[in-house]
Order: C-alpha cells, then structure tokens, then sequence
C-alpha cells in the first residue's frame, strides 16, 4: 500500500493554532491579529473539529476566545516564536492505513526568523 498524503479537503481530527502574542512579529498590530484568530477559533469550533492551540500563556488565550465555546478545545502551554503553524506543524501521512505525523524541521526561510521553539512543538 503506497504512502499518501490525506487532502486538504479530508476530514481532520483536529486543527493546530500557534496563538499570536507580543513576542511575534504580530506585535505591531496584535489586538486585530489576535480579533483574526478568534474568528479562525470560531469557525474551526464551529465545523465540529477539536482545536489545539498552542501559547506561551494559555490563560491569555482564553480571556482573548471570552465567550466562545472551548469545550473542544486542547491547550498546550509551549513557547512559540511565530503563529504559521502550516510552516512547522506535523505533516499528516497515511501508511498502511494508520495515520502517521511527521515531525519535519522549519529553516525558517533560510534562517530569516527564529524558529528554535515552533520546530520543538510537534514533538512535544
């Protein structure tokens, strides 16, 4: 049985957010970044899929997702240098019919940006 990638249309057991704080280079305009992300939260908890955020300060993120259901919700407090987890985040694969994730490491775009902690994050 090949090795395949699920789409990006597949149904997913849950989707990764690595919340924007003042240490990412979202802090010029962070209130309306974080108003984005919210609204990201939303419509993920809305599709009916678990969401897993992660953040320096998780009880920050939850007085930002004030008045949203989290029930499905899993946060994980972890350092982050940057909130595009779509760079650093397992890569999903099916072998053999069993799901498997892949812990790649982010340059960074050539070493432009710190990423020292968001490429610790799958493995945690």
């Amino acid at each position: 049985m090949p090795i395949t990638m699920p789409a990006e249309w597949a149904r997913q057991s849950a989707v990764l957010l690595s919340w924007p704080h003042s240490d990412t280079d979202w802090a010029y305009m962070l209130d309306d970044v974080k108003r984005c992300f919210r609204h990201i939260a939303e419509a993920i908890i809305d599709g009916g899929e678990k969401l897993i955020i992660v953040a320096p300060d998780i009880d920050e993120v939850k007085y930002d997702l004030e008045g949203v259901d989290i029930s499905n919700t899993l946060f994980l407090p972890m350092p982050t240098n940057d909130t595009w987890a779509r760079d650093f985040g397992a890569i999903t694969i099916v072998d053999d019919g069993c799901l498997k994730l892949c812990n790649f490491k982010f340059n960074a775009w050539g070493r432009k940006f710190a990423a020292d902690k968001d490429n610790l994050i799958t493995s945690r």
